[in-house]
């Protein structure tokens, strides 16, 4: 046996069960980030979906392309309720919110801020033994096993894929931040990006986005935080 298998073969006999690894991502969410907070930024609509929205709301779009729509948002996350409210030019466009399976809605909002309201908050609201229950449901929904856990890479790091090939919450290593959320009927992507310093001491992303057949179609980005 060469150093690399052998190497490799001792890593992936200290990985812990998917349930485990769950239930201390909520414990390192919960020791890093406060019990309620709220985040201010853009959300941002790209492509198809961006122009569609626009013109039923007769908004501007931006970009080269005028195919990029710049809406202002406040992420809340409270209590396993996370909310996404969304607004342009300080009129409020409606507002999406989820706890546990459950969401509702008001006004107008694209599916794009359901996804990132529902799936997006997800690794980020829940607790110690609650994120544990509602990640593995999450999973379950999403068509992946929360038991099959794998060695991965992302985004140059080492990490955990739980929850299959098809379907995984991909975390780091070494800090168990949530990087990427992948799975669903339309293999939609989640991706938590640029951990800064600024926000929360670098617990919560700077930025998410969201993926759908290998394109970006719409991203969250975080200015500021309000406790």
């Amino acid at each position: 046996m060469t150093g690399l298998p052998a190497a490799l073969a001792l890593a992936l006999a200290f990985i812990l069960p998917g349930p485990v690894l769950l239930r201390q991502v909520g414990q390192r969410r919960a020791e890093a980030l406060p019990p309620s907070f709220s985040i201010q930024g853009v959300f941002v609509l790209i492509g198809a979906d961006a122009r569609s929205f626009a013109q039923e709301r007769g908004l501007p779009l931006e970009g080269a392309k005028l195919d990029r729509l710049v809406l202002d948002a406040t992420l809340s996350l409270s209590g396993g309720r996370c909310e996404l409210e969304l607004s342009h030019a300080g009129r409020p466009l409606g507002s999406v919110a989820e706890k546990g399976a459950e969401t509702t809605s008001s006004g107008a909002v694209p599916p794009a801020a359901l996804s990132l309201a529902s799936e997006g908050c997800a690794p980020f609201v829940y607790h110690g033994v609650e994120a544990e229950t509602q990640l593995s449901r999450l999973l379950v929904r999403l068509g992946g096993d929360p038991a099959n856990v794998s060695l991965t890479r992302f985004d140059g790091r080492v990490a955990y894929a739980i929850g299959g090939e098809a379907t995984a919450l991909t975390v780091s290593q070494r800090r168990l931040l949530p990087l990427r959320l992948i799975g669903g009927p339309g293999r939609e992507e989640l991706r938590f990006r640029e951990y800064r310093a600024i926000l929360l001491g670098g617990a919560f992303p700077g930025r998410l986005e969201l993926w759908r057949g290998g394109e970006e179609a719409a991203e969250l980005e975080a200015r500021l935080v309000a406790r």
